[in-house]
């Protein structure tokens, strides 16, 4: 009887505790999501402002990272700084799964600025000097645009008439 009993729980709070165990574990990384932010924003890391090779010079005078071109929530979006204007690609799920990056190709293109193929990407995107734990912060703050997009699915979206 207790069996059929859990059952009934289980099957009813199955999916609110998968949820609640995948924001568990976000949450468990905080300090590490909290510096990922900084340095998606900002471009400060654990040191101050982080260093970068190439890329445009008035990011680091404006206090700038990755934010200032791939927009808040990782969107991508057409740059424009004085005369050059550029696009910046969108950071989201499906972006990225449609371009072929996993987390070593993201690295790669994070700190050496090469693309899916190995090929050099755009002189505009930094090649961004990060330690380890500033890279793997980064990393989980990009993660958590994946966890939007997936709670955004089960959040009613109003329907304009």
């Amino acid at each position: 009887m207790w069996t059929t009993e859990i059952t009934k729980i289980c099957s009813t709070v199955g999916p609110w505790l998968t949820v609640s165990l995948a924001l568990l574990s976000v949450s468990c990384g905080l300090d590490n999501v909290a510096l990922g932010k900084r340095i998606y924003q900002s471009g400060e890391g654990t040191k101050g402002y982080l260093s970068y090779q190439q890329g445009p010079d008035w990011l680091a005078l404006a206090k700038r990272g990755c934010q200032a071109c791939h927009g808040p929530a990782g969107q991508g979006r057409v740059v424009r700084a004085g005369t050059v204007t550029g696009t910046a690609p969108p950071l989201t799920p499906d972006a990225m799964v449609e371009r072929g990056y996993d987390e070593i190709t993201l690295r790669r293109a994070i700190t050496e600025g090469l693309d899916v193929s190995g090929r050099p990407m755009s002189y505009y995107m930094p090649r961004w000097q990060l330690s380890e734990r500033e890279l793997q912060a980064l990393l989980q703050y990009l993660e958590t645009f994946w966890f939007t997009d997936f709670f955004r699915a089960f959040v009613p979206q109003p329907i304009i008439v």
